[in-house]
């Protein structure tokens, strides 16, 4: 994933309040996120993580909830 990717969601996700099911995670697919929280994203927000991110947790975990180059 670019960095420009990476903002380009975290932006998106930021914007569109898709934090709010990441706080207390309880699904670890992209495809079972976008299931149960995406009633609250855009179709470019679904669009980007279905073509960039793999697993939500571990995205979450690896660029999002740790600091990058921590």
């Amino acid at each position: 994933m670019t960095d420009e990717i990476y903002w380009q969601i975290r932006k998106l996700m930021t914007e569109e309040g898709a934090w709010n099911g990441a706080i207390q995670m309880q699904v670890y697919t992209t495809e079972e996120y976008i299931s149960e929280f995406g009633n609250k994203m855009s179709d470019e927000l679904k669009k980007l993580l279905r073509a960039n991110v793999g697993r939500m947790q571990s995205y979450l975990d690896d660029r999002i909830l740790e600091p990058i180059g921590a």
